[in-house]
């Protein structure tokens, strides 16, 4: 998968891990949990939480670095129309 690191578009490898649901604040929504492979300890690490009944969209991203600083994204709301 590409993914943007904030400087340029690298190429990352992912794995799927089992995760039923996410909830984000009063939403529940099924989804596919992902984790970056990583070869290394000096690499950065990504999860990823994609809703399936809504074209895959992130409903939470958590990244890490290697000195152990964690952002954490998360979905609050979500409408359609």
């Amino acid at each position: 998968m590409h993914m943007s690191n904030g400087r340029k578009v690298e190429r990352y490898t992912y794995r799927r891990w089992t995760s039923p649901r996410s909830t984000p604040r009063r939403a529940s929504f099924a989804t596919l949990h992902y984790e970056r492979v990583t070869e290394s300890e000096d690499e950065n690490s990504a999860q990823l939480w994609l809703a399936r009944d809504r074209f895959n969209l992130a409903v939470r991203v958590v990244f890490e670095d290697t000195r152990g600083l964690k952002l954490e994204q998360t979905l609050v709301k979500l409408t359609t129309r």
